[in-house]
C-alpha cells in the first residue's frame, strides 16, 4: 500500500472539485441509477464507456488511496481502481485517452456539471457524447436529461439538504412570530376586558348609591311631645327647707327612712344626695323604680306617653361580666332569667333604659327604642363620650334575648340603628364637674320618659338633688 505521506500527483477529480458544483454526489448517483435504468441509455453509456487502454493509463497515473481522500470522493476512484483492463484493446495517448474519459464520466453522471476549461479537441468530444446522450446542456444547472423530469433540480448553488433546512428554519421563523402577536394581541384583548369589567362594576355600584338611598337616622328621643311645660325644680321654700333639714338632722346613719321596690333608703344611703357626693346604686335604683311607678299610672290614665322598662344599676355589670368596663366579655347566661322574674316582655315596650356604670367611675344612660321604624340605640353621656363597644353589646343582648324568649331569631330587616362610634346624642346636657353624672343620668331618663325636653342645666342641680331627697322619701313622683 502506497504511504500517506507520499507526494499527490495532480488528479482529475478532487474534493475541491467536487464540492464546487454544490451538488450532492448522491443526486449525482440517483441520477446516474435513473438513466441507467432503460436498456436503450445503457446501451449509449456502454458505447461511451472507456477502453482497455484508458483504463491502463489511469491506472499508471497517481491514484490517491481512497483512505486518503474524503468520503465523498471514495466512490469514483473505487469505480476506477475496481475496473479491469481489457488485452484487445489499443492505448491511445494519454492527453486525449484522459480527456475523453472525463467526457464519458461527466455524461454519465459520475462528474460534477462544473468542469474547468477545456481544449477545442477536448470540448468537441464532448458535445459529441452530449448528443448521443440525449442531454440538454453539458454544464450548468440544466445538464439533465430530456426524459427524466423528476430529477429538475433549482438554479441555486446551496445545496438542495440545506436549502430545504434554511427554508423550514425561515418558516418557524415565521410562525414564531406570528404566534408572538397573537399572544399579544390575546393579552392585550384580556386586558382590555378586565379594565371594562372593572368600569362597569364601578358604574354599577356608583348606580347603586344614587338609586339605593339609606333610610335616614330615626328622629331624635327628645322631645317626643311638644307643648309640655318643665317641671318646676323646689319651688316652695317649705319643700326646699324639709329637704336641707334631712342632711343636717343628727340622725342614726342606719336608720332606715322608707323600704320600698325590695331596696330599704336610710340616712346614710340618702346623704349620697347631698353636696357633692356621688350617688350610689340604691339611691339611682330607688329613683329608677319611682319612674317605673310613674310610668305605669300615666298608661293607666291614658296618657299618650311611651311604655318604659328601666332596668337595674346590677343588669350591665352583669351582661358584661361584672365589670362595667367597655371592653369587657359577653355573658348573656347571666342575665338570661332576669326579664323571666321580672314578668317583662321587653319587645312589648317602647323604650328600654338601661343605666350604664362604667369602669366604676362614670354614670350613662343607654336607651333602646323598640317601636317599629324607629329602632335604634342611644346615649345620653353628661360627658359626651363615645360608647361603640356598648352598642354591639346591646345589640347582641336583642338578639339572644328574642332567640330564647320568643324561640326564633329577629328578623333580619330588624336591626337597630346606632351611631357611628358610639357617638352621644347631641343635646343632652353636660356636667360641668366630675361628681354629678348620676343625678344627669336620673334627671335625663325622667324627662325621656315623661315626654319632655331636657329641662335643667348644671346650675340647676343643687335644687334637683333636694328634689330627688323629697320624691325618695315620700316614695313617689309626681306626674
Amino acid at each position: 500500500m502506497r504511504a500517506l505521506n507520499a507526494p499527490k500527483a495532480p488528479c482529475w477529480y478532487t474534493a475541491e472539485w467536487h464540492a464546487e458544483t454544490m451538488l450532492p454526489e448522491t443526486l449525482c448517483r440517483e441520477g446516474l441509477r435513473e438513466r441507467t435504468s432503460s436498456s436503450a441509455f445503457a446501451a449509449r453509456a456502454h458505447e461511451a464507456s472507456p477502453s482497455q487502454h484508458d483504463q491502463s493509463r489511469l491506472r499508471q497515473q497517481h491514484v490517491p488511496e481512497p483512505a486518503e481522500l474524503p468520503r465523498e470522493d471514495r466512490l469514483p476512484l473505487q469505480r476506477q481502481a475496481n475496473s479491469s483492463p481489457h488485452p484487445s484493446e489499443k492505448e491511445s495517448p494519454p492527453e486525449q485517452d484522459l480527456a475523453s474519459y472525463r467526457s464519458r464520466l461527466r455524461a454519465a453522471g459520475q462528474l460534477s456539471l462544473a468542469p474547468p476549461e477545456y481544449e477545442p479537441a477536448e470540448s468537441g468530444a464532448l458535445e459529441g457524447t452530449s448528443e448521443k446522450m440525449h442531454l440538454r446542456e453539458v454544464s450548468g444547472a440544466a445538464f439533465l436529461p430530456r426524459r427524466t423530469p423528476s430529477l429538475l433540480l433549482r438554479a441555486s448553488p446551496e445545496p438542495q439538504s440545506l436549502s430545504l433546512l434554511r427554508e423550514q428554519q425561515e418558516a418557524m421563523e415565521v410562525m414564531l412570530k406570528a404566534h408572538k402577536q397573537h399572544e399579544n394581541a390575546v393579552l392585550t384583548l384580556l386586558t382590555h376586558l378586565e379594565l371594562a369589567r372593572e368600569e362597569k362594576a364601578l358604574r354599577e355600584e356608583q348606580l347603586k348609591k344614587r338609586l339605593v338611598v339609606p333610610p335616614p337616622p330615626p328622629p331624635p328621643l327628645v322631645p317626643m311631645r311638644f307643648g309640655r311645660a318643665p317641671k318646676t325644680r323646689c319651688t316652695s321654700p317649705e319643700e326646699a327647707k324639709a329637704a336641707r333639714r334631712l342632711f343636717r338632722e343628727n340622725l342614726e346613719g342606719d336608720k332606715e327612712l322608707i323600704e320600698k321596690f325590695n331596696i330599704p333608703i336610710t340616712v346614710e344611703t340618702l346623704r349620697c344626695l347631698e353636696g357633692s357626693n356621688w350617688l350610689n346604686d340604691e339611691v339611682i335604683n330607688f329613683y329608677l323604680n319611682l319612674l317605673q311607678e310613674r310610668n305605669k299610672k300615666q298608661l293607666e290614665n291614658g296618657e299618650n306617653v311611651c311604655r318604659c322598662y328601666f332596668f337595674s344599676t346590677f343588669f350591665y355589670a352583669k351582661l358584661s361580666g361584672a365589670s362595667g368596663s367597655e371592653e369587657a366579655a359577653y355573658n348573656y347566661e347571666g342575665v338570661r332569667r332576669w326579664t323571666k322574674r321580672q314578668k317583662v316582655d321587653l319587645f312589648s315596650k317602647d323604650l328600654i333604659f338601661i343605666p350604664l356604670h362604667l369602669g366604676h367611675l362614670h354614670w350613662t344612660l343607654g336607651v333602646i327604642d323598640m317601636r317599629q321604624g324607629r329602632e335604634s340605640i342611644r346615649f345620653f353621656d353628661s360627658l359626651n363620650g363615645k360608647h361603640k363597644p356598648l352598642a354591639e353589646r346591646l345589640r347582641r343582648y336583642l338578639r339572644d334575648e328574642h332567640e330564647d324568649k320568643k324561640g326564633f331569631s329577629l328578623d333580619k330587616e330588624r336591626t337597630w340603628y346606632a351611631k357611628a362610634n358610639g357617638e352621644p346624642e347631641e343635646g343632652a346636657p353636660q356636667q360641668e364637674n366630675g361628681f354629678d353624672c348620676g343625678v344627669f343620668l336620673c334627671q335625663m331618663a325622667e324627662c325621656i320618659a315623661d315626654g319632655r325636653a331636657f329641662d335643667f342645666q348644671q346650675k340647676d342641680i343643687k335644687n334637683i338633688r333636694l328634689k330627688m331627697a323629697l320624691d325618695i322619701v315620700r316614695g313617689e313622683i309626681d306626674l
